[in-house]
């Protein structure tokens, strides 16, 4: 069962990982199986490949760069609302 698909545009293919075999597969356009490779990512320190890792701990904190890009949206979203309102009226 392959789980995830990635399009390779230079070569105009796709790879996909296999969870039941382990192995990254690059398959041509058609569907067909170009070449697979077994990969052990126990070896490489990762129990989930799947990024469970990586998700933010409980203390963790969006970066400031976040932070004033969801202000900015906000104020964006509310701006458009308030000049709505009038225009209506």
């Amino acid at each position: 069962m392959v789980a995830a698909l990635a399009y390779e545009q230079s070569s105009d293919t796709l790879w996909g990982w296999d969870r039941s075999t382990s192995s990254l597969n690059q398959y041509a356009t058609d569907g067909s199986l170009l070449q697979s490779q077994s990969i052990d990512v126990a070896s490489y320190g990762v129990s989930n490949p799947w990024g469970g890792e990586m998700a933010m701990s409980a203390g963790a904190a969006p970066e400031p760069a976040a932070w004033a890009l969801m202000i900015l949206g906000f104020g964006a979203a509310g701006a458009h609302l308030r000049r709505r309102r009038v225009v209506a009226a």
